[in-house]
């Protein structure tokens, strides 16, 4: 399933590299960290349990769009705009990241294995949360110059 604040499909160039990138991983050995792919686009391999709500805090980005695409597990994500956001650490253009306080959301996406979720600069997300119970989470991160999307 795809999850975006608005509509967008992915372009076939970017969605060719992604896929190109994804049948290079084995999940039982996953390489963890960044993966450059050319274009300024790279690929962010994490893993990780989920998190209680408590001391999360939204992140949101200027440079790059996020496109989150879950391997395997579990994982609930808080979605905001920022204008309803207090920040909590201002941006910085070295990690490409501004924080918020946790509040209310204004929309709350459970993504499983093979989900798809894509964050703008203007959407404040909350990732790695507990959907039911505390979960392994395998993911990659695609990190897109805004100017190619």
């Amino acid at each position: 399933m795809l999850y975006s604040t608005k509509p967008y499909q992915l372009s076939e160039i970017l969605y060719q590299r992604f896929i190109q990138f994804i049948e290079t991983l084995d999940l039982s050995n996953l390489s963890l960290g960044r993966h450059e792919l050319g274009d300024g686009i790279f690929a962010m391999v994490q893993q990780y349990s989920t998190k209680d709500v408590e001391g999360a805090m939204y992140e949101a980005h200027k440079k790059y769009v996020d496109v989150q695409l879950m391997l395997s597990g579990e994982e609930r994500m808080d979605v905001s705009t920022l204008k309803s956001l207090v920040t909590t650490v201002d941006y910085t253009e070295v990690s490409d990241a501004q924080l918020f306080t946790h509040q209310k959301p204004d929309y709350t996406w459970l993504l499983y294995s093979n989900d798809l979720a894509i964050f703008f600069p203007e959407d404040a997300h909350c990732p790695g949360l507990t959907a039911k119970s505390t979960t392994q989470v395998q993911k990659v991160v695609f990190k897109v110059p805004v100017n190619l999307m």
